[in-house]
């Protein structure tokens, strides 16, 4: 009888060690190679919505170097798939399950708010992490244990314009935007959620279809019959040639947009349409300029150019950071590595990033990261 109770207490403590060791090194499992850790983004990398994608990965790429470089052994080394998405549904979700079934990654880095829907299914199904570290938004935030978001604050955006719109005295507001995207009924919401506490002011709201080249004019021109004295634009690269369009039917001033009219694309598109357009932005003047400056100059070094856009580069860098910061902390510890990770995450306060001081909220949203109002000065974007 004694031998029996020492060999169940051996098998016991046997089973205990193989736990434990399982839990610490299910990462190098997975990956194949020990100390290596694969985490996965999908973003659009090509066509029209690149200029999104590709200072996105960039940044991203940064902070895995930098956190590479400093890493100590007991660190996991960091790789990365990037895989473009483009910023479609059906081509994102995709590129998610090859990350999630070829790659057997178990972080995810994500742009767009459609793929959402897979997120989700994914991140209950495979206890997969995903973060989204361009757009942030609380009630996305709660859909997911699994989802964090550390970005600006989406309907933020349609605030700021929301604000300068009342303080220019404007009382009828055209609004156009692509129809079935999430991320700009985030925005609207926003925006006429501010609207709505002043008495007199009109919304028409209208939704196109996305196309290589929509036929603007003829939305904008309703705006024109209803003596519309606000023209608010919101679409990714097809959105330049709105600008062109509303130029030719006369429209000089009070013309609105997102953070997206910097880009090269749209302001070709444009042919100098988008002088003199207020939007929501954020410049190293908004975040913190040691930092940035410095981040800035790293982009530099390794691409040879600064980066499209800036904030959409500070707030991947930003992300990216503090989640590996997380990783590393957590890599060996005991228990399911996910979990361990989402409790650090949530533990993240006032983190000194470029774009600001960043605390992870409860619900896996994040505050600390603010956009103003800018205006297009000479084809530059003016704090004002």
């Amino acid at each position: 009888m004694k031998n029996i109770m020492i060999i169940s207490a051996l098998l016991a403590v046997v089973a205990v060690a193989l736990y434990v060791g399982v839990s610490l090194r299910w990462n190098q499992e997975s990956n194949g190679k020990d100390n290596v850790l694969t985490i996965g983004f999908v973003g659009p990398l090509t066509g029209p919505t690149s200029h999104v994608g590709i200072p996105e990965l960039r940044g991203k790429e940064v902070a895995i170097e930098i956190y590479n470089q400093k890493r100590t052994s007991e660190m996991p080394e960091i790789r990365l798939v990037a895989l473009d998405g483009k910023w479609d549904a059906k081509t994102g979700s995709e590129k998610l399950k090859e990350l999630v079934e070829t790659h057997k990654v178990k972080v995810i880095f994500f742009v767009n708010y459609a793929l959402l829907d897979d997120i989700i299914k994914y991140a209950e199904t495979e206890n997969i992490l995903f973060v989204n570290t361009h757009n942030n938004d609380s009630e996305i935030a709660s859909l997911s244990d699994n989802l964090f978001l550390i970005a600006k604050k989406t309907p933020q955006l349609g605030t700021i314009l929301a604000k300068d719109i009342i303080a220019s005295g404007k009382k009828k507001v055209f609004l156009m935007y692509p129809e079935n995207q999430p991320f700009y009924i985030r925005v609207k919401k926003g925006l006429e959620g501010y609207l709505s506490n002043f008495q007199g002011i009109q919304l028409l709201e209208y939704q196109y279809v996305k196309a290589n080249r929509p036929d603007f004019k003829s939305y904008i021109q309703k705006g024109v019959d209803q003596n519309a004295d606000a023209f608010v634009f919101f679409g990714h690269g097809e959105i330049g040639y709105a600008f062109k369009d509303a130029r030719e039917l006369g429209i000089n001033s009070g013309i609105y947009s997102l953070n997206l009219v910097t880009s090269k694309q749209i302001q070709k598109k444009a042919q100098g349409g988008v002088e003199g357009v207020h939007f929501p932005f954020h410049t190293y003047l908004d975040g913190n300029r040691f930092l940035a400056k410095e981040f800035l100059n790293n982009y530099k070094k390794n691409f040879g150019e600064f980066p499209s856009i800036e904030w959409i580069a500070f707030q991947s860098y930003d992300g990216t950071a503090i989640v590996l910061n997380s990783i590393a902390e957590v890599y060996n510890s005991e228990g399911n590595f996910i979990k361990n990770l989402k409790r650090s995450l949530h533990r993240v306060q006032d983190y000194p990033g470029t774009s600001g001081d960043i605390t992870i909220s409860e619900d896996g949203s994040s505050s600390g990261i603010y956009h103003t109002l800018y205006k297009i000065e000479n084809g530059e974007p003016v704090k004002q």
